[in-house]
């Protein structure tokens, strides 16, 4: 995983704890997922049965909704597009959407990132 391309000068020890919880060693020495492949292809299969933006207006709380631009495992493969996440900041009654640069579904959370941090902070200040 660290040498992927989008964790080029992103990899932190975050990071490195995430991913050895991950994985566990597999014959031959390398390292595969502790999660079960059908485990991963129902949830797969769920998501794209389940349109869960029909439910974002009924979520009540004050939200945060952090939007990484960068890709899951590729740049062009991201998990939610600007439209998609300001479609879901309109339809929760009190959302904050921050879109932070330079990340990807793994390091807008995981990485050291001023932006995230300080948003999640002045959240949880309310």
């Amino acid at each position: 995983m660290k040498g992927l391309p989008f964790f080029t000068g992103r990899w932190n020890e975050h990071l490195t704890r995430y991913f050895t919880y991950d994985v566990e060693p597999s014959p031959g020495g390398g390292v595969r997922s502790k999660v079960a492949k059908h485990a991963v292809e129902e949830d797969v299969a769920a998501l794209q049965r389940t349109r869960l933006w029909i439910w974002h207006h009924r979520v009540r709380v004050p939200t945060l909704l952090l939007r990484a631009p960068g890709g899951l495992l590729r740049d062009d493969d991201c998990l939610m597009t600007q439209d998609e996440a300001e479609a879901m900041a309109h339809a929760i009654p009190d959302c904050r959407l921050v879109v932070v640069p330079r990340t990807n579904h793994y390091t807008v959370l995981l990485g050291d990132n001023a932006l995230a941090l300080d948003a999640i902070r002045a959240h949880l200040k309310g």
